[in-house]
Order: C-alpha cells, then sequence, then structure tokens
C-alpha cells in the first residue's frame, strides 16, 4: 500500500476534483478525455496543466510540461515542485499507472528536489461517470530519471 504524507494527500484530493470537472466539461463538448498533470509548488500554490493534442503533432506537448510552466510563469524559475501528479485516461485498471515521458523526466529534475515526489494515476470512463484514481503509483524524481543531463562545459 501506497503511503502519502499531507502535501500529497492534498494534490490528490484537488487532482481528483479537477478532473471530474475537467472530463464532464469535455465530455459535455463531445470531446475524448485527456492527460492532467498537477503540480505542487514549494509556496503551498497548485498549477494545472492538460495535454495539447493539435494537428501537428509536433507542436502539442505533455500536461506535465503544461503544468509546470504554469507553475514558472507564475512564480518564476525559482520555484520547486514538492510533488506532481499526472494522471491519465484508460479503459480498464492497468498493470502501472502512465509515468511521465522523457521530457517531461527532465523537466521534473530540472525543477525538483531530492525529496520531490511524482505520483502516476490513470482515470476510466463508462457512459455514465468516471471511476477516478483506480491505482495510484508514487515514485521519488529521482527514481524516474536518475541520470540527469548536464551540458558540457566549453572553456
Amino acid at each position: 500500500m501506497v503511503k502519502f504524507n499531507s502535501n500529497e494527500k492534498k494534490l490528490i484530493d484537488y487532482a481528483r476534483k479537477k478532473i471530474l470537472q475537467y472530463c464532464k466539461m469535455r465530455k459535455s463538448k463531445g470531446l475524448n478525455d485527456i492527460i492532467y498533470s498537477f503540480v505542487l509548488s514549494d509556496s503551498g500554490k497548485i498549477y494545472d496543466g492538460a495535454s495539447i493534442i493539435c494537428n501537428l503533432r509536433q507542436a502539442g506537448y505533455c500536461a506535465e510540461r503544461h503544468a509546470i510552466g504554469n507553475m514558472l510563469l507564475a512564480e518564476s524559475e525559482k520555484a520547486k515542485i514538492v510533488s506532481l501528479f499526472v494522471a491519465g485516461p484508460v479503459q480498464r485498471k492497468s498493470a502501472k499507472a502512465i509515468t511521465p515521458c522523457g521530457i517531461c523526466r527532465i523537466l521534473i529534475d530540472e525543477f525538483s528536489t531530492p525529496k520531490s515526489t511524482v505520483i502516476c494515476s490513470e482515470f476510466i470512463r463508462n457512459e455514465k461517470n468516471w471511476t477516478v484514481f483506480p491505482r495510484i503509483d508514487k515514485y521519488n524524481a529521482k527514481e524516474l530519471y536518475p541520470h540527469p543531463y548536464v551540458a558540457p562545459k566549453w572553456d
């Protein structure tokens, strides 16, 4: 059983409410569910993000980058991630929840601390409603990106 601290519980509760709100809005407009992410910064504020899917695939981006970008816009690059939550739509409970892609892992590493956590989950829509977070996995940010990129230094 995964244990969560009070900050992580706050983020999970917030994400549950916001994902249901966003999913209901998208369904009312005839749209499919997408991946959502939420970042709890060291200021105590939570920032939302959603994946952007468009016709030019290279122009789209991940929910994690959107949430981190919102944090940086509001607080500057001095802000740090306390915990990041990501959840994606699935047809049925999976063996392992969705995890951030490689690019997102680089950003998470850059704006996290050694204690930062990444919480990964999923949600399922049936005909009438959603099952939110049938499983939740938790990682330390360094577990997901153990060997961060370091730019070479030129003399």
